[in-house]
């Protein structure tokens, strides 16, 4: 707690915060590359590419919800009722973060068929996980968590993919 109470976010910090609180992110990411690499003159590999991104996306809702309310984790202004986040807070349990365990998701996903995008993948994921804290809507360790779960959604699906 003592962390996001010390925490003080510049410019940049705070677009990120705002930035990342679209869900469209991924979607829109996924468009870009589909057109970056031609894709979208292969129906069929486009129509792929979706299916498997859709399918991670609700698998890694179901883990992370399962998880979130598993676990019951409360979120920074619960612990501390004095804590004012730069954003409204959820009305669901904090751990894992849910931006954060989407994006690992999708970054894992993406990076098996985009493979040499993964790096640039994988600094997004951490960025959207990262802007929660931005946010003070998260501890460090709900996006740790949620990362680490997304991660983990993501090579089951690409297991499957193979």
């Amino acid at each position: 707690m003592a962390e996001l109470k010390n925490f003080r976010p510049d410019f940049s910090a705070r677009a990120n915060a705002y930035f990342f609180a679209s869900e469209s992110f991924w979607e829109n990411l996924l468009d870009q590359k589909i057109f970056e690499y031609n894709i979208h003159l292969d129906p069929p590999m486009a129509a792929r590419i979706y299916a498997a991104a859709s399918i991670a996306t609700h698998d890694g809702f179901i883990a992370c919800w399962d998880a979130k309310y598993a676990y019951w984790g409360i979120r920074p202004d619960q612990y501390d009722t004095s804590y004012k986040p730069m954003i409204g807070t959820p009305p669901f349990p904090g751990y894992p973060s849910g931006h954060a365990a989407l994006s690992a998701t999708a970054a894992g996903v993406y990076a098996h068929f985009f493979p040499a995008d993964r790096v640039y993948f994988q600094k997004r994921a951490r960025d959207a996980a990262e802007s929660r804290f931005h946010a003070g809507i998260h501890f460090r360790s709900d996006n740790e968590a949620g990362l680490e779960l997304g991660a983990k959604v993501a090579q089951a699906i690409v297991e499957r993919l193979k």
